[in-house]
């Protein structure tokens, strides 16, 4: 780890306010990098490498300044990150040489921690861009992920956070980032995309996506905004279907809102929706009438109840029939209704697919028909 002038400068500032001698700043190489005094001393420039060399403390005289100059090396972990030189009487800096070592610590451990912050946060940033674009060859994207820590078809789940409106002009897209990261596993990744934010899951499994999620929203619900919406792709097989999964979680995003208002939405649960919404409303009607016919809209419920339940728990007449407290010969008498009622037996599984998805496309219709009233 390395300081830059800027960062020793604001070590040189905040020790101003405590002592009122000569202090100087080196980089971990013993380059002089900041001082208070107008002009550094020669010998001082000198002083910084022996102590980068020997990374021990240095006391020295000052010849020119008829004073004694002491240099400490200043250590974050194991690496030595900077040196420190005050310049004066030898019986009083030698005093508070010590908490000036950890004033300086604390200072330049703050300051990396944000610069390395900022750094990860471009490099996540850079790669969720390259995936989502689908333009970077796999050199260079296995590069940019290497130096994020990750791997670039550890990433099963794209999940697109959508923050209301009100709450976009009090709370920066950097809070809200450092929040989630919070709430995820490490092996996660969550980055800025133009005005969106992504969060790549390194999970094969949905559940496990949605309960990180839904620790995130009620961690950001309850400290920043009112409301968080999220879309969640399908499952991603090679980073090449990154840009694919983004529209996908885009796509669910929107539909999920327009329904429920805000949660956690995932394309598994809206995929039909999805296909449906680009079907030509004609040809959509054309198919519910053919399968339902006449029948009311309570009928049409009573068999979407009743099929749900059926197809819940893959068909099984005998725990459909307990789940809906019936007995098996009614559940039977029931389901035989269905195809007295529209010519289709859900019994069989083309016609159980047709229902279904006649069942899906009216519900559509209903909620256009609502949400135009």
């Amino acid at each position: 780890m390395k300081i830059n002038s800027q960062q020793a400068k604001n070590v040189i500032r905040s020790l101003n306010d405590l002592i009122y001698d000569d202090i100087y700043v080196y980089d971990n190489k013993g380059a002089l990098l900041a001082t208070n005094r107008e002009q550094a001393d020669e010998e001082l420039l000198s002083f910084g490498k022996i102590v980068a060399k020997r990374q021990v403390i240095l006391v020295e005289d000052v010849k020119n300044l008829t004073a004694k100059a002491i240099l400490f090396p200043v250590h974050i972990g194991n690496s030595l990150v900077a040196i420190v030189g005050l310049v004066g009487d030898y019986a009083l800096i030698s005093q508070y040489s010590a908490l000036v070592v950890k004033i300086v610590e604390i200072l330049l451990s703050e300051s990396l921690y944000y610069q390395n912050k900022i750094k990860n946060a471009e490099n996540n940033r850079l790669l969720v861009n390259e995936l989502i674009h689908g333009k970077g060859n796999v050199e260079t994207l296995t590069w940019i992920a290497e130096v994020t820590g990750k791997q670039i078809n550890d990433f099963k789940y794209l999940a697109l956070i959508d923050i209301g409106e009100e709450d976009k002009i009090q709370v920066t897209s950097e809070l809200i980032i450092d929040s989630i990261e919070k709430n995820l596993q490490p092996k996660h990744l969550t980055a800025e995309y133009g005005k969106n934010i992504v969060i790549l899951f390194a999970t094969t499994k949905l559940d496990e996506v949605l309960n990180e999620l839904s620790d995130v929203r009620k961690y950001l619900e309850k400290r920043y905004v009112n409301s968080i919406s999220v879309g969640i792709s399908d499952v991603i097989n090679t980073y090449t279907e990154c840009k694919r999964a983004f529209f996908q979680a885009k796509k669910t995003l929107a539909l999920g809102k327009k329904k429920y208002k805000k949660g956690s939405f995932a394309f598994a649960d809206y995929s039909l929706e999805l296909l449906f919404s680009h079907v030509d409303d004609a040809l959509i009607d054309s198919f519910i009438m053919e399968v339902f016919g006449g029948l009311s809209v309570e009928e049409i419920k009573d068999i979407e109840a009743l099929l749900r339940v059926y197809i819940d728990f893959d068909t099984s007449l005998n725990a459909t029939s307990r789940q809906l407290f019936i007995h098996k010969n009614t559940l039977q008498y029931r389901l035989n209704k269905i195809r007295e009622l529209t010519g289709y037996n859900p019994r069989n599984t083309m016609d159980l697919y047709k229902l279904f998805t006649a069942i899906n496309l009216f519900n559509k219709r209903e909620e256009e028909v609502d949400s135009s009233l």
